[in-house]
């Protein structure tokens, strides 16, 4: 893994880039810290362009390998509707961009 401060990632982004491309992986550090970490995207024939654009957006993980069949065998979470639709509204209320419209009446009272 290859390691980059972020001045350099800035000025040699295509660089950095081409090697993601080739399937290493860019550890970036601001102040000496990691703040990101740039891996290539793992693409198959049955990656669908919907998958990849919420990807790109990291709003997915792309899946690496089959799932085991173990994973079926395991129990099932049971939760009452109740606590989903609450889970939800809130999950909603904190993602969902308002309206500049709805902004402004916010603000006013």
């Amino acid at each position: 893994m290859r390691t980059v401060r972020v001045g350099e990632l800035r000025n040699g982004l295509s660089k950095f880039l081409l090697l993601v491309r080739q399937g290493e992986e860019v550890l970036v550090r601001a102040h000496r810290l990691p703040v990101a970490k740039i891996v290539p995207v793992r693409l198959t024939e049955k990656t669908e362009e919907a998958e990849l654009l919420l990807a790109s957006a990291g709003l997915l993980k792309l899946g690496e390998g089959a799932i085991p069949s173990s994973f079926w065998s395991k129990p099932s979470v049971r939760i009452s509707l109740q606590k989903l639709q609450r889970a939800a509204a809130v999950d909603d209320a904190r993602t969902v961009p308002r309206s500049p419209a709805k902004l402004r009446r916010n603000r006013r009272g």
